[in-house]
């Protein structure tokens, strides 16, 4: 399992490095100066050469990549914004929580909405509790969250008057609409998947057998249907988790959250280049973590798996030891 968790986290290094080069190119051949847009067109010659001089923009384009690669991958190092002076990692740190925040809250809103009307669908499959549940999850998904963001502030904060519109600080209630906003596609999708694997799971042999002993339907689905169904469940809970995370630059610039999605639009409006390259970065280094821990997390829910590691590894040790 180690072996295997460390080549993972070796493989994001060309993860990586191709994201660096499309991102930054994708941004240098952006139409705009970066020196006017940062310091306004009432700048002279000489402040924006300066400017370009202090960042290294009059430099070549491989040139300005090669370094940025170099201080990236040598040094851990993302530059600083061109905005505020400040290093990225800072300011993607000091938002971090916020966007953390909001992606937790959805997510837990989702696996609840979405894990609990799934099994109900499965177990009352072809009934009407199925088809609204399997009628709302195919809206929800189909649902774009910043069209859902807006019906929301219209409805319980313009019209209604119920809930802030923006995300106020020590007010717990301004997190509500984010939180749906964002949590409902993801519910849709937890919901389709855990029906699925659930339908799957009902139908075996042992399901039956467990029936045939006189346990009780509750025991019987919680225990055996949804505990060998939970493991592409969690599949799909860890990659949503990661979309959650760059989804969120949407429903941030909707609510005004100070997150890093917020912060990734305001520099790609500025052509900032080192804090969109530090953004983008840092969303993938944290999504590909996360479906690591997911990977790991297999072999505690499904003994299996671990097994599986542990048969390959003694089977290498007998290959060794016979060959020595």
């Amino acid at each position: 399992m180690i072996k295997y968790a460390v080549k993972r986290l070796l493989w994001m290094i060309p993860i990586l490095l191709g994201v660096v080069i499309i991102v930054f190119t994708l941004m240098y051949v952006t139409p705009g100066d970066t020196a006017t847009i940062m310091l306004g067109d009432s700048a002279t010659p000489e402040s924006k050469a300066a400017f370009n001089e202090e960042y290294g923009l009059n430099e070549p384009y491989i040139v300005q990549l090669g370094n940025y690669i170099k201080n990236l991958f040598f040094h851990l190092d993302m530059g600083k914004s061109y905005r505020t002076g400040q290093p990225v990692m800072d300011e993607i740190l000091t938002r971090l929580p916020n966007t953390l925040k909001l992606a937790s809250l959805a997510m837990v809103l989702a696996v609840i909405i979405g894990v609990v009307t799934g099994i109900i669908s499965a177990v009352k499959q072809y009934t009407l509790a199925d088809n609204i549940a399997t009628g709302v999850a195919l809206f929800g998904v189909s649902m774009p969250p910043f069209w859902l963001g807006l019906l929301l502030i219209l409805a319980f904060s313009v019209k209604l008057d119920m809930v802030p519109s923006v995300v106020v600080k020590g007010q717990w209630n301004s997190w509500i609409l984010p939180t749906i906003t964002l949590g409902t596609a993801v519910a849709g999708i937890i919901m389709r998947m855990t029906r699925s694997s659930m339908l799957d799971v009902i139908r075996q042999d042992y399901i039956r057998t467990a029936r045939a002993k006189g346990q009780k339907e509750i025991t019987v689905i919680l225990k055996h249907e949804f505990r060998n169904a939970l493991i592409p469940i969690i599949t799909v809970i860890g990659v949503q988790f990661g979309s959650l995370m760059a989804g969120a630059v949407l429903c941030e610039n909707i609510f005004s959250i100070n997150g890093i999605g917020k912060f990734l639009v305001e520099s790609i409006n500025k052509k900032d280049f080192n804090s969109v390259l530090g953004a983008v970065v840092f969303i993938a280094t944290l999504c590909t973590v996360i479906n690591l821990l997911v990977d790991i997390l297999y072999s505690f829910i499904d003994p299996r798996i671990k097994s599986t590691y542990k048969g390959k590894k003694q089977k290498k040790q007998k290959e060794g030891t016979a060959n020595g």
